[in-house]
């Protein structure tokens, strides 16, 4: 075991850095598929795929502001200053679109079929082939839009809050909150601005709010049941769905980046140069000191896999102790409901 990993609960050892490549200039972003066997990275000169740990290919790309690959790495999407680009897995173009301006973002769905891109206080909706198959054009600019797990994007804008349906209506859903970010489960969801946390059903109905706290980075976990935030930068905060406090998690430094397992058994964050992964009680499980500055981070799906970015590098961790465990875990529920239907048969 490396000196620069830290384990603080047994139950979780080993955790394992299997293999740490640099990367040539800063690093801008990191994205992973869905299983974590495919990371993707924008530098300030490049975007370098890796799969399993090997690097694939390294494409020369200038000014990359925004990267994502979708769930099954079929397609890798950049937003460039000029373009949003789509690669395949090997890094080869499959298509360019160079409708966006200085303050363009995206955000796309889970199979990367569906691409929403934003232009001033336009939105248009790109298909997996490259081309626009729905736009429109808001009163006010765009601030944040998401796309929710059915597929409708939540859009907010200076005038208000809008949900645009997959038949392409849009429906205003309230217009009085100014939204700095969106987070959506299948039932909810959940808004912030600079001291405001907002809970809004898909119909717009007000379910609960949080005033006079900055909060960020939330995450759904437990099909919406629960999530986790960042309060005041140096709190992290679990909460049911009704807004109240489950635990809470006190750091001295400013943290960023919160991401929630959507078992709900584990939560990345990270704060300067160390990375941290706590559990579901809010306790921190183990702690990586990267000794430069970490810049994001990736799990795969079941947990097994952990993939932290810093300036110039990328680790590959193997979180053996946490998969045992949650493999542990599902045994013993298949077995307690085996009982249950052998009793019922007797």
């Amino acid at each position: 075991m490396l000196r620069s990993t830290s384990i603080k609960i047994d139950s979780w050892k080993p955790v394992k850095l299997l293999a740490r490549q640099s990367v040539k200039d800063d690093i801008v972003a990191l994205s992973c598929d869905l299983k974590g066997d495919v990371a993707a990275i924008i530098s300030k000169s490049s975007l370098t795929i890796f799969t399993n740990r090997e690097l694939l290919d390294s494409v020369p790309l200038k000014r990359g502001r925004q990267i994502h690959v979708s769930d099954n790495a079929e397609r890798i999407f950049v937003l460039t200053a000029d373009a949003l680009l789509c690669y395949d897995y090997w890094g080869q173009i499959k298509w360019t679109y160079r409708g966006v301006d200085s303050n363009s973002q995206f955000c796309v769905n889970d199979d990367g079929t569906r691409i929403a891109l934003s232009e001033s206080n336009s939105l248009k909706v790109i298909s997996r082939f490259g081309e626009v198959s729905w736009d429109s054009t808001f009163e006010d600019k765009i601030r944040k839009f998401v796309f929710a797990p059915n597929n409708s994007v939540v859009v907010s804008t200076i005038s208000g809050l809008f949900l645009i349906e997959t038949d392409n209506k849009i429906v205003e859903l309230n217009s009085n909150f100014v939204a700095s970010e969106i987070s959506c489960s299948s039932d909810y969801l959940i808004v912030n601005s600079e001291d405001t946390m907002i809970a809004f059903s898909y119909t717009g109905t007000e379910l609960w709010k949080k005033e006079g706290v900055a909060t960020s980075n939330v995450s759904f976990s437990n099909d919406g049941v629960k999530h986790v935030f960042l309060r005041d930068s140096k709190i992290l905060v679990c909460q049911d769905r009704n807004g109240d406090e489950i635990w809470t998690y006190r750091s001295k430094d400013e943290l960023q980046d919160a991401y929630v397992l959507e078992s709900g058994n584990m939560v990345g964050v990270y704060s300067n140069t160390v990375f941290h992964i706590i559990d579901y009680q809010g306790k921190q499980a183990w702690s990586y000191q990267a000794r430069e500055k970490v810049v994001g981070f990736s799990f795969s799906n079941h947990g097994g896999d952990v993939i932290v970015v810093s300036d110039s590098k990328i680790h590959w961790f193997q979180n053996e102790g946490f998969l045992r465990t949650s493999v542990d875990g599902e045994l013993d529920k298949a077995e307690q409901l085996f009982h249950k239907v052998s009793v019922y048969d007797s």
